[in-house]
């Protein structure tokens, strides 16, 4: 079941869950176009496009100025989540300038983009709980 589900998230949130968007949505154009696509490939990329450009500008493309809703299919909110904790693991054990006055800059990124997991996987449960309860 891929319903849609809303995840209220704060500036910091929506800032890291925008930039893992842009991050999949780059990553689904690799090789895209290997064989030629067809019209049929190129209607799904679209939807996929245009699905992408109405979640970032819930996100206010990542730079809202207050708390921001967004509504996203469950499966893509689950996937979101595990790269947000798996980047942000990343960020905090190996921080970019581990050697500079960076380090704890890179380790506060990680820990804010597993908050914004956590604020996804929150919702999740508790809209799993609230579908199972039902």
């Amino acid at each position: 079941m891929n319903e849609a589900v809303a995840v209220r998230l704060t500036p910091a949130h929506a800032k890291h869950i925008a930039a893992s968007m842009r991050i999949a949505l780059a990553g689904l154009f690799e090789g895209w176009a290997d064989p030629l696509p067809d019209r049929k490939d190129v209607d799904r990329m679209r939807a996929l496009v245009d699905s992408y450009a109405d979640e970032l500008a819930m996100l206010e493309w990542g730079e809202p100025q207050r708390d921001v809703e967004l509504l996203c299919q469950r499966d893509r909110l689950e996937f979101l989540a595990r790269e947000l904790i798996e980047a942000g693991e990343d960020r905090i054990d190996n921080p970019i300038g581990r050697n500079t006055n960076d380090l704890p800059t890179a380790r506060r990124e990680g820990m804010d983009m597993i908050s914004a997991a956590e604020a996804i996987n929150v919702v999740l449960a508790r809209d799993r709980s609230v579908a199972t309860a039902s």
